[in-house]
């Protein structure tokens, strides 16, 4: 058996008119683990960086997890700039543990903006 590095570097970006609906969001199941949907803001273009190091126990395995996000400082590109309005940060860090528990991932993970934990239940994987 032997431990895994996983790691995952997503960037997106737009070309041309973007209505501010359709802008790129920090935070949130889909985005960076531990902050609330859009509670970093929303953007032109994002960077997310994340890596799990999956060590395997018994049937399954234990991972500790490392993210950061950022939107590169497109985020007053966006009409409207709602990241400012909202007074968003537009970038963010998180760490935290998880087991894979069959298809359920469970997982405590911090938002190091603010320190706050959570826990998290997750039916697929992160990446």
């Amino acid at each position: 058996m032997w431990t895994v590095s996983v790691d995952c570097f997503d960037y997106g970006g737009c070309i041309g008119d973007l209505p501010s609906y359709d802008a790129f969001v920090l935070g949130g199941r889909y985005s960076l683990r531990g902050y609330n949907m859009r509670e970093l803001g929303a953007a032109r273009n994002i960077l997310e960086v994340a890596t799990e190091l999956r060590v395997p126990v018994r049937n399954t395995h234990v991972y500790g997890l490392v993210e950061h996000g950022t939107d590169l400082g497109s985020s007053k590109e966006v009409k409207g700039n709602p990241t400012e309005v909202y007074r968003r940060l537009g970038h963010g860090s998180s760490y935290g543990v998880g087991i894979k528990l069959g298809l359920v991932r469970a997982e405590y993970v911090v938002d190091h903006n603010s320190g706050t934990g959570a826990v998290f239940f997750r039916f697929r994987e992160r990446f």
